[in-house]
């Protein structure tokens, strides 16, 4: 898993001028805003390139003192023609700081377990693809184990049987979800206006 982005996430009361059910997408130089709104609430989220990105095992943790200073350095940017994000992080219920991690692990089972989701791909979230990409990879698991509990006419699998259902399922979704991965790492690098100059 590799990590090159931050984001402040949180959620707030709804705010007039965002709309009562809109996406508002603000690009930048470095950072990007992606804002939700609903009547009574609104979800926001301001992706920040890291300076020096890294790899796992290495996490950053960040503080309340860290997220204030973050949205403290954007809180004059404009997120529509009546509204800056200052008072969208005012006005929030909650918001925090996280690391954002994207990548496909290689190895997606062992034994009798399998993984799903983002427990084996992780993608930036600034087109929802990772949640989708979760329910998908969870119906490509399902009717693989369905199709084996068909053949095993109800008997119990051998370890050799789900090893080959789990490996079935990993060929089939792991080429998806590299190119879903690079997909939005593209787009969330586009909104941050990155460049290699």
């Amino acid at each position: 898993m590799k990590t090159e982005w931050k984001c402040l996430i949180g959620v707030g009361p709804g705010i007039e001028g965002l709309g009562e059910r809109d996406m508002t997408v603000v690009h930048n130089t470095r950072y990007s805003f992606l804002i939700l709104s609903q009547p009574d609430r609104v979800f926001f989220f301001v992706f920040v390139r890291l300076d020096n990105p890294f790899t796992w095992p290495k996490r950053d943790r960040y503080t309340d003192e860290d997220a204030e200073k973050l949205a403290a350095s954007v809180a004059d940017h404009p997120v529509s023609p009546s509204l800056v994000f200052g008072e969208i992080w005012k006005n929030r219920i909650r918001g925090t700081l996280i690391s954002v991690e994207e990548g496909v692990l290689d190895h997606w089972h062992h034994g009798r377990i399998a993984l799903a989701g983002d427990s084996m791909h992780k993608v930036t979230p600034n087109i929802a693809l990772g949640g989708n990409s979760s329910m998908e990879s969870v119906v490509v698991l399902c009717n693989h184990l369905r199709q084996m509990m068909v053949h095993q006419c109800g008997a119990r699998p051998s370890p050799a049987t789900l090893r080959n259902t789990f490996a079935a399922y990993q060929d089939e979704r792991k080429p998806r979800m590299k190119h879903i991965m690079e997909y939005s790492s593209l787009i969330t690098s586009v909104q941050a206006w990155r460049t290699p100059v």
